[in-house]
């Protein structure tokens, strides 16, 4: 690279990822790997949702004989997220870390991502800033409260923030990417595969596993649109000036045909794909015919919408949505009187004199 190259625009040395770079993103991924980790296996015993998420795993991996139950334990979410969670279960046992170490190797991942994602935004600052800003977002992930003790515990969320964050990272490499991949010739086919959008198509993926982990993953699809619209405006000249409305709808209606395929039917058959081995039944039959595979999926969609939108049940609990972000009433996950003390687990560091005993406090892990 020539000091000319540079100053005619042809490579933007604040895009260039540097060993300090590297450095910041292993240490950053190290700290979050040492939190979620070390003392896994502890507590001893189910935590909170974990009675039904790590039994799920375990029959969806090592069958009902070694589980000790013949049916799922709950079959409120889909099933991906319970099958990653039974992958450790296979590796490593059934036992608290093995129910518990994809979620924490998934929460690490995600520190690792989010610097990634944060490092791309930023990467029209100096260097050294956005190497900074990377950093410290990673690191208040790694070390938020609610985020680590979903990543050491085996439950469905941690799986769908993964999703989520890979999926906002893969449209913002699309949108700085353009629509024109330079891609070697042994690689057209990706282009085609990939309706000439190679990390949009990576974006639906992402979206699919997002959705198959828990329902909620879904809703990240707005954020995702709005992102892919945003780089194709700005593309086109902005997002300023009296003709934004007639450019908003030019990219809306030249990218619809490629954003249903991509955004759409993908990330539906990444969900239906995650139903594979999970539901008996032939695949060959009309998914209205009893017992085969397609209406079990179908039966299993009904009996997941009637639980979320017929559940009104009050818990003593709970807390009004408008405090979650001051965390007045933070997530009481675990809670064990043990002789004179207790241990329990909160989504945030307990306040001096909190809790429901007068005992000296343990800490979990």
């Amino acid at each position: 690279m020539t000091a000319g190259d540079e100053r005619s625009g042809l490579i933007d040395s604040r895009r260039v990822w540097s060993r300090i770079d590297w450095a910041a993103l292993a240490a950053v991924t190290a700290g979050a790997a040492i939190l979620r980790l070390v003392g896994l296996a502890r507590p001893i015993g189910f935590v909170f949702d974990e009675i039904f998420y790590a039994q799920n795993g375990c029959l969806y991996t090592l069958g009902p004989t070694a589980c000790g139950i013949d049916q799922l334990a709950s079959s409120r979410h889909p099933p991906l997220a319970n099958w990653l969670i039974g992958l450790g279960i296979q590796l490593f046992g059934y036992h608290e870390f093995g129910w518990r170490v994809t979620a924490a190797l998934a929460g690490t991942l995600t520190v690792a991502l989010l610097y990634i994602l944060v490092r791309r935004l930023l990467a029209d600052r100096a260097p050294t800033a956005a190497t900074v800003g990377a950093f410290a977002a990673a690191a208040l992930l790694a070390v938020d409260f609610l985020h680590l003790v979903q990543s050491r515990v085996g439950m469905l969320d941690v799986f769908v923030t993964l999703f989520v964050v890979l999926a906002i990272l893969f449209a913002v490499l699309d949108g700085e990417r353009g629509r024109e991949v330079a891609v070697a010739s042994e690689q057209k086919w990706v282009m085609r595969v990939s309706l000439g959008r190679p990390w949009l198509l990576a974006t639906g993926l992402a979206l699919g596993a997002a959705t198959a982990s828990k329902w909620s993953g879904a809703y990240a699809g707005s954020a995702v649109v709005v992102i892919v619209l945003g780089y194709d405006l700005a593309a086109e000249g902005g997002v300023a000036g009296p003709r934004f409305i007639g450019r908003l709808w030019s990219a809306f209606r030249e990218e619809l045909p490629r954003g249903l395929i991509l955004l759409g039917a993908l990330p539906i058959a990444v969900y239906l794909a995650s139903y594979i081995g999970h539901l008996p039944g032939p695949w060959l039959a009309w998914p209205w015919e009893p017992g085969s595979f397609w209406r079990g999926i179908w039966d299993h969609q009904i009996s997941m919408l009637r639980f979320h939108v017929s559940t009104t049940r009050d818990h003593p609990y709970e807390s009004p949505p408008w405090s979650w972000l001051l965390l007045k009433r933070p997530v009481a996950y675990y809670f064990r009187i043990d002789g004179g003390s207790y241990r329990e687990i909160m989504s945030r560091w307990p306040s001096p004199g909190s809790g429901a005993a007068p005992a000296r406090r343990l800490r979990s892990w």
